[in-house]
């Protein structure tokens, strides 16, 4: 069983404007970015609860928009501003914006070659990937970073230039985008109606309710974590 972002934005839609005195105040489109800020909050909360924990695979997307996000060689100018003849790959595109720890590191699961067998890549800050040595040992090891929008490549040798396509699995800020990303046959305007929106079940009922209180004033303990506690917290909602 899953839910669209259509069904529950238009669920949402219908019962704010039968309690609003002016129906055309609210539109989809705002019910939307409210749904959205909602996943955001309640997911950035529950991996603050719980750093370390795997991030739950309901929340994930997949970036393909073909076979994988195409990468291209840069010059390393791209990030310093000046020419260095040193070369690092990017993707050819930005990418939509994935969440953000609290480290300020992006919420990827994973960023690595199309094989999923192979090994996954560092993901760093761009500090990090810039100013860290390499040794004999990590030399072939492949750094990403993600700096306005792109997403960055880099090793000790000459590894990062091997990848074509990069495979990005992560946490997006905006599902809709990830939608319009992976589009290639112009559907984007109707393919959030089909596909299961990234949530597990247990932010469906918090999500409506931070969604109500937004535009009704309802006001719930929505900012407890469901996602760790759900029974008990919701016990705690409707007592």
């Amino acid at each position: 069983m899953h839910i669209s972002l259509n069904k529950l934005s238009y669920n949402l839609l219908e019962t704010i404007r039968k309690r609003v005195v002016d129906d055309d105040v609210v539109d989809l489109r705002q019910v939307k970015s409210a749904v959205h800020g909602a996943r955001g909050l309640l997911i950035s909360q529950a991996i603050e609860k719980r750093p370390f924990a795997p991030l739950h695979d309901s929340w994930l997307q997949e970036l393909r928009p073909t076979v994988g996000v195409r990468m291209e060689t840069v010059d390393a100018s791209q990030i310093s501003g000046l020419t260095t003849e040193q070369y690092m790959r990017r993707t050819i595109v930005k990418i939509p914006e994935p969440l953000v720890r609290k480290n300020g590191l992006p919420l990827f699961s994973r960023i690595g070659p199309i094989n999923r067998l192979g090994i996954s890549y560092d993901i760093v800050s761009p500090q990090k990937a810039l100013s860290s040595g390499y040794s004999k040992y990590t030399r072939d090891y492949i750094r990403c970073f993600q700096v306005n929008g792109y997403i960055y490549a880099i090793s000790g040798s000459d590894e990062h230039h091997l990848p074509e396509f990069l495979d990005i699995v992560g946490i997006f800020q905006n599902p809709e985008e990830v939608y319009i990303f992976n589009d290639l046959n112009g559907d984007s305007m109707t393919a959030d109606a089909d596909q299961s929106y990234p949530i597990d079940l247990s932010l469906e009922i918090p999500i409506r309710q931070l969604v109500l209180e937004k535009f009704l004033g309802i006001k719930v303990n929505a900012t407890v974590d469901y996602t760790n506690n759900a029974a008990h917290d919701q016990e705690k909602v409707q007592n």
